[in-house]
């Protein structure tokens, strides 16, 4: 069941990644409302599905879209709802809109960008959940 539904949420995320390039091609604007709801859903999703590196990464490119399609004209609605993310401070946000803002910024900079920012809120693997994380200091050779 987790599998089809793994599937299911990819498909519709690379539907809406889709959906949302093309109105940006064709100049359809979103609305302050509809940007809002996208990001807040998106952001919710990557909270559930994070810890799946698929899902994870289309999750990703689908919130890099719909801010790519509205920074420019509603910019203070994406800043909003990253800024309510735990442990995110400004200087954070800024840095990912400069990111964003360069033209030579790739589309694997523009998700590890994100990534960073969004990092508190991202699931870890169940199989992780309750381990402890041990570092060896000294390691003697045997």
């Amino acid at each position: 069941a987790v599998v089809s539904t793994q599937s299911t949420g990819n498909r519709a995320c690379a539907m809406a990644h889709t959906a949302l390039k093309m109105m940006a091609s064709k100049g359809i604007p979103l609305s302050p409302a509809a940007t809002h709801t996208f990001l807040v859903k998106a952001l919710r999703a990557l909270q559930v599905h994070g810890q799946h590196d698929n899902c994870l990464y289309t999750l990703l490119n689908v919130i890099i879209a719909i801010i790519q399609a509205t920074y420019r004209t509603i910019p203070h609605v994406a800043r909003d709802i990253l800024l309510q993310v735990p442990s995110v401070v400004p200087e954070k946000v800024d840095k990912f809109f400069c990111t964003l803002e360069k033209p030579t910024s790739s589309d694997r900079n523009l998700r590890d960008a994100l990534q960073s920012l969004v990092s508190p809120i991202i699931s870890r693997p169940i199989s992780e959940a309750g381990k402890q994380q041990y570092k060896i200091q000294d390691l003697r050779p045997l």
